[in-house]
């Protein structure tokens, strides 16, 4: 497998070129004030003998005298005050990489998603097979696959998401995949799945990705035993049910309120809100989700 590589741009260079920034703006600086010194005093010789016609020393009694300074740049130092606090607050560059999946992760997750999507949709199209077994690396040991043109079921999938990514012993991937299919009955009428999971494994080499193992079922991560972060005891008021119907209307025309509560710091109003299908979905506003938004 080839190294990857990665383009890194150090904070401390930034930084530097800020300081070499500072060092260009002083030599200007002092650049000006000499000059407007040489300019003084050339006007002072052309201009300073006044009525007496000619050329008159200058001396330390004359109070229009030019003193002429050399004023040398100040040296760099490192930075102090506001710039040392800003360089200390900046997150290294190996914080903000932390934060990035690793272009290999990427791979295998999509690899994943889009095997699961070809391998648990069968539509009588003559690639059907093809594209599933085109996904496995070389020499997978595979039994008959359901996917030949002569099978007379009928599944498509309908969404497949990645939900979770471990990197195993061989540096291979096992990705858990969500994923729910529409499917024909016995009578021919589409039927919408459970939501169902799988582990796939994936091998990543460079720009290339492969599937190694068929799917294994596992358990999708259902919603067991949590508990809610706050309990709403109290009515709502009336100004926080309004607020809720006002926003409310940003989608739908004509919201109907089912409930409504209230606990310290937070309200919730469960709105009825009808789409074109002509059903009422039940919905929330609550308070903690529309200040998370601002």
């Amino acid at each position: 497998m080839e190294p990857e590589e990665y383009e890194h741009i150090p904070w401390s260079n930034l930084l530097s070129e800020h300081r070499r920034e500072r060092g260009r703006s002083l030599y200007l600086a002092a650049g000006i004030v000499i000059a407007l010194g040489v300019g003084a005093f050339g006007a002072r010789l052309a201009f300073g003998s006044g009525s007496g016609g000619g050329d008159a020393p200058l001396s330390s009694a004359d109070p229009t005298a030019v003193t002429l300074t050399t004023v040398a740049p100040a040296p760099e130092t490192p930075a102090v005050g506001a710039e040392a606090a800003a360089a200390e607050a900046l997150p290294s560059e190996a914080d903000l990489m932390a934060f990035l999946p690793a272009p290999a992760e990427l791979l295998a997750v999509a690899r994943a998603e889009w095997f699961v999507s070809d391998y648990f949709t069968i539509d009588g199209a003559e690639a059907g097979e093809s594209n599933v077994t085109s996904a496995f690396v070389s020499d997978t040991e595979l039994p008959p696959l359901p996917h030949s043109a002569e099978q007379s079921a009928t599944s498509y999938v309908e969404w497949a998401r990645a939900f979770r990514v471990n990197t195993l012993a061989g540096g291979n991937y096992a990705v858990g995949v969500l994923f729910r299919t529409l499917y024909s009955d016995d009578e021919g009428e589409f039927r919408r799945s459970a939501v169902r999971a799988v582990e796939v494994e994936v091998t990543v080499d460079g720009r290339h990705s492969g599937v190694v193992e068929l799917p294994m079922p596992i358990p999708p991560p259902f919603a067991l035993d949590l508990d809610p972060p706050t309990a709403l005891d109290d009515p709502a008021k009336d100004e926080e049910v309004s607020q809720a119907l006002d926003y409310a209307f940003l989608f739908d025309g004509d919201p109907s309120v089912l409930a409504a509560a209230a606990g310290p710091g937070d309200w919730r109003v469960v709105l009825g809100i009808e789409d074109a299908s002509g059903i009422e979905w039940p919905m929330v506003v609550r308070r903690r989700l529309l200040e998370a938004g601002d």
